[in-house]
């Protein structure tokens, strides 16, 4: 009798972000080519996009070890085994064998056999081996009791983030076999955003929508690099070799034709040529939550007989003919400064004598990244083109405007003024003074042009007097 193998793919990202760097080259060709695949696949909508490409990745090496025939030749073109290097295998590998507590980042699997079912020894020494998967047995009749065996497992897996991922009705005795795959991660941010910075502002979602939602700032040296299309700078966790990257258009709406462009070579030709640079950084804080099934995405991209009767697992099991049923794939992401949210006014500007910054400001649609800067492995990617809370702005000129005003942003500010007199909060201040300032803390500054306020300041043959405030800590 045919029997249908049901597949569930787990992925939870949490990346509470409060507060690494790698060293040598490497790369994950493969698992990345996969992974651009994957996105192509399933931004067709071009909306709000949450992926975990090494998850499912796992997930689909799992049964690779249990496929035979063609349909282990599908799962070789799709999965890109034939190219996959050593390092990259070692690193793979690596992720599930080296947990614990502390980590950044854990990858848990585990198969729920129906009780009658049983699979290859070799099949089960080799995934337990391999991808320390968890293999227990369970009574598929008793479909709430399972369902609430693999909830809890899940929950404890992602520090209860998921708490509910499957009903009971999703589950029946004529399915054999239930594989899971559950990612999770949490890290700090090496260098953390300060929340008196956290302010309101715009996001421009497209021409003729726009949503207020908070943005974080923050001026560090960051790895940088820019063209004439985008800009891309990548942000290290604490303790970690892992990165989080920002692909952004430099025009308000160009970002499908960026995206077009993606695949590894692509993200090999941007680290290599990314230099250490001052940044003004603006990042909005971000929730999202998704759900895809992925039958149709890894259908397109060639993995057809698996989800047939066509299907050849008789490495998985030599009782019973298996074909995949679902695959479902579900991530969670949070990015914020402590989950606290603080208004302050912010300026954004250059004056000679302080270095020059560039200034990333993420408040238009753009792809995003968890990479691990040494093998360049994707483990999370996104696309963020809208927020998920705020209001809305539609009104025509408001909109107008708001693109005019955005339109005048320059990523290099420079005032220009060569010898200007400076006050700081009222107090007379040398060049070099206001150079040891760190940009985050000016509130504002105003710029005395004005022949008789000149006078008034002593400052003629200055040319201008720049008075610059401070921010104020809040009670």
């Amino acid at each position: 009798m045919k029997m249908k193998l049901f597949l569930l793919v787990f992925c939870v990202c949490f990346i509470g972000i409060e507060n690494g760097r790698a060293q040598s080259k490497g790369q994950c060709e493969a698992l990345n080519s996969y992974s651009f695949e994957l996105y192509h696949r399933l931004n067709s909508k071009k909306e709000n996009l949450f992926i975990s490409p090494v998850s499912t990745y796992y997930a689909m090496m799992m049964f690779y070890e249990g496929a035979k025939g063609k349909t282990k030749q599908e799962f070789e073109k799709v999965l890109h085994i034939n190219s996959l290097k050593q390092a990259e295998k070692d690193y793979l590998l690596h992720l599930v064998r080296n947990r614990d507590n502390s980590a950044n980042m854990n990858v848990f699997n585990a198969i729920w056999l129906h009780q009658p079912f049983w699979i290859n020894a070799d099949y089960k020494k080799r995934v337990g081996t391999k991808y320390a998967t968890a293999i227990s047995q369970a009574d598929f009749n008793n479909s709430d009791d399972v369902a609430c065996t693999i909830n809890n497992w899940v929950a404890d897996k992602t520090n209860n983030r998921i708490t509910r991922i499957v009903k009971g009705e999703n589950i029946s005795p004529q399915m054999p076999l239930l594989l899971a795959n559950a990612v999770y991660f949490k890290a700090e941010w090496a260098k953390k955003f300060k929340k008196k910075y956290t302010q309101p502002g715009i996001f421009f979602v497209n021409s003729s929508l726009q949503q207020e939602t908070p943005f974080m700032s923050q001026t560090e040296h960051l790895d940088y690099f820019e063209n004439d299309q985008f800009q891309f700078v990548s942000k290290s966790y604490k303790n970690s070799e892992l990165i989080f990257c920002v692909l952004l258009p430099k025009k308000l709406f160009e970002l499908e034709s960026i995206e077009k462009q993606m695949n590894p070579h692509f993200l090999n030709e941007i680290f290599d040529n990314c230099k250490s640079e001052e940044i003004k950084l603006f990042l909005p804080k971000i929730k999202m939550k998704e759900s895809y099934r992925l039958n149709g995405a890894l259908s397109s991209l060639g993995l057809k007989s698996a989800f047939s009767s066509n299907a050849n697992f008789k490495g998985l099991s030599s009782e019973s003919s298996l074909w995949l049923g679902q695959v479902v794939h579900k991530t969670w992401l949070e990015i914020d400064e402590e989950k606290t949210e603080a208004a302050a006014a912010t300026s954004t500007f250059y004056i000679r004598g302080l270095p020059r910054y560039k200034i990333v400001k993420s408040d238009h649609p753009f792809v995003f990244f968890v990479v691990n800067k040494k093998s360049r492995a994707i483990l999370f990617m996104g696309r963020y083109a809208q927020p998920t809370s705020g209001k809305i702005i539609t009104d025509s000129s408001t909109l107008s405007e708001n693109v005019k005003e955005r339109k005048n942003l320059k990523i290099s500010p420079n005032l220009g003024y060569k010898n200007p007199l400076i006050f700081i909060d009222g107090k007379k201040a040398s060049p070099e003074e206001l150079k040891n300032m760190n940009p985050d803390d000016i509130d504002g500054f105003e710029i005395v042009k004005d022949t008789e306020k000149l006078k008034k300041y002593n400052a003629l043959e200055h040319g201008g007097v720049i008075l610059v405030r401070l921010k104020k800590e809040k009670e």
